[in-house]
This record gives C-alpha cells, sequence and structure tokens, in this order.
C-alpha cells in the first residue's frame, strides 16, 4: 500500500501535481442557477469547487495545476475567461474566509472583555456581600462568577478550536486563486 497520497495524482515534467477535472462543456464548471451570468461572477459548481478544494487539502504545501478536460471544446475566446473565473471564485471564497475570521475574532474579542468584565464584577461584588451574605447573595455572587468563567471559555474555544480551519481553508482558497489552469479537449 502507497503512504504518498499525492501517488494518485499525474504529474507534470517539472513536478506540479495536476488536480483533473473533466467536464462536458464549459457550462459543466459552473453552477446551474447563474446560467445567464458571464463566467467571472459565476461561481464553480459545488462539487467541482469540493474536489479542488479537497485535493489542495490532500497535497499539501505541493505546487500543483489545474487541467481541466472538455469533451466539447470551449471556444478559444472563453478560454482566458474560464481561467479568470475560476481564480476569481476562489479569490471570493478566500475574501469570505478573511470576512469570517475577522468576525470570529471580533466575538472572542467581545466574549473575552465581557469575561473580564463580569470576572471583575464578581470580585468586587463579592467582597461587598462579604462572609455573611444571604443565599440569594450567594447564588447571584455565585452565578456572576461562572458568567465571568463561561464567557471567557466561549471566546478562548472560539479562538483556538474555529481559528485553525478557518486559517486552513484561507490557505487553500489563496492557492487554489493562484494556481495556474490548463484547458484540454479531448
Amino acid at each position: 500500500m502507497n503512504a504518498d497520497p499525492c501517488a494518485r495524482y499525474a504529474r507534470l515534467d517539472d513536478g506540479r501535481v495536476v488536480f483533473d477535472v473533466a467536464v462536458d462543456g464549459v457550462e459543466d464548471l459552473f453552477n446551474n442557477f447563474e446560467r445567464g451570468m458571464p463566467y467571472g461572477r459565476r461561481d464553480l459548481a459545488p462539487d467541482v469547487a469540493d474536489y479542488l478544494a479537497e485535493c489542495a487539502h490532500e497535497t499539501g504545501v505541493l505546487p500543483f495545476v489545474l487541467r481541466i478536460r472538455f469533451a466539447r471544446p470551449p471556444p478559444p475566446v472563453d478560454a482566458r475567461r474560464i481561467e479568470h473565473a475560476v481564480s476569481s471564485f476562489f479569490v471570493y471564497l478566500a475574501t469570505t474566509e478573511r470576512t469570517a475570521m475577522a468576525s470570529m475574532a471580533r466575538k472572542s474579542l467581545v466574549l473575552f472583555l465581557l469575561g473580564l468584565t463580569l470576572l471583575f464584577a464578581a470580585v468586587g461584588l463579592n467582597q461587598w456581600l462579604g462572609a455573611e451574605r444571604s443565599v440569594v447573595g450567594d447564588v447571584f455572587g455565585e452565578g456572576v462568577t461562572v458568567a465571568a468563567w463561561v464567557a471567557l471559555w466561549e471566546a478562548l474555544a472560539t479562538f483556538i478550536v474555529e481559528w485553525s480551519p478557518h486559517r486552513r481553508a484561507l490557505a487553500t482558497y489563496r492557492r487554489l486563486a493562484a494556481a495556474e489552469v490548463l484547458l484540454e479537449a479531448d
């Protein structure tokens, strides 16, 4: 059994890995619901986009090219538009991913600041209530302390757990956007 995950991919003479996509025609590359729009504004078909992202993730940092094989050759004038559309789609995904990461960072920061504020409030409240306090005061003081730790934990967990997949996806989309696109007809 071969341990190299890249063994299933073709390689060019210069060693770059080739991600092959075979379609009947140009329209098979793009989402069906956007048929009237120009290529540069259309999304790739979800199965094509997912396949390419998975290939890029699987091959790691190895350089690659995207080779699209058409059963029906595209008109010559469309070749540049197709290459641009593929690149533009992955630029769009990278932008979307950056936006999601910024939103996540803001959420983590807000939760962290809220947690710190609640923690300081809980310490002050517990000191103000003193050792001899009622059950209601005890429950309230402990509740604020628990809320502070929950907010701090959520801020940390959001950042630690969710950051890495977003960062990895962003790197993948950037690499796919920059990849050379080869168009071939069978």
